[in-house]
């Protein structure tokens, strides 16, 4: 199951635009979905209101935390602290960020902040832009953890990481292992020129039936 899968079962708080019935969801979540007169609001997860806005049955409302001033104080905490990555509101952070921003994904949602006062593509390219900038400043602060770690240990441990970053230990490593052969058995840190340069390095073997193919 992909994260994309994952964040799918996500919960968010819709508004009924016509009366829904209840829906037997409780042998999958737990819970069912309560009977819904126009204009009551519930909670239910996110694949369930992706189909219902598809018939303009509910409006997807974004979560507490997708609004510019809460994506301002997280920037503001992620560049803060320069030694650890701020804990997001969601593990699927960036996921439920781009299913807002991406507009397909729902028929029917409305930011609240751009009700009779802002465009809804100016809110949305800006808020696109603040989670740019948090990612990129995760990113950095990752990096620098691993370039302190001792890659000879059996564990890495880096607190609030979101599960879509985990990709980035994973490159990184596979890189240093792979193009270092020589200098991973004595150093302990990683080496991130073979990680940056990886797409440009070639393998001996590589060169090999390169010099073939021209001979032939």
């Amino acid at each position: 199951m992909s994260l994309y899968d994952r964040a799918l079962g996500e919960l968010v708080v819709v508004k009924a635009l016509v009366d829904i019935p209840p829906l037997p969801t409780a042998f999958v979540e737990g819970f069912d979905i309560k009977e819904m007169k126009a204009g009551e609001r519930q909670w239910m997860p996110i694949y369930l209101a992706i189909t219902l806005s598809s018939f303009t049955y509910v409006d997807v409302e974004f979560p507490f935390w997708f609004y510019i001033k809460n994506f301002i104080n997280i920037k503001e905490e992620e560049y803060k602290n320069q030694s650890e990555l701020f804990d997001l509101p969601s593990p699927y952070f960036f996921e439920i960020c781009f299913m807002f921003i991406d507009q397909k994904v729902f028929s029917k949602v409305t930011p609240i902040e751009t009700v009779g006062q802002k465009s809804y593509f100016k809110y949305m390219s800006k808020v696109a832009g603040y989670v740019e900038d948090i990612r990129h400043c995760r990113t950095e602060k990752i990096i620098r953890h691993l370039e302190q770690q001792n890659v000879h240990s059996s564990h890495i441990y880096i607190p609030n990481l979101q599960h879509s970053e985990t990709h980035l230990i994973n490159l990184t490593l596979y890189s240093f292992w792979k193009y270092d052969k020589g200098l991973n058995e004595k150093a302990n840190s990683i080496d991130f020129t073979s990680y940056l340069l990886e797409p440009f390095i070639k393998d001996e073997e590589d060169e090999k039936d390169a010099n073939l193919l021209q001979d032939l």
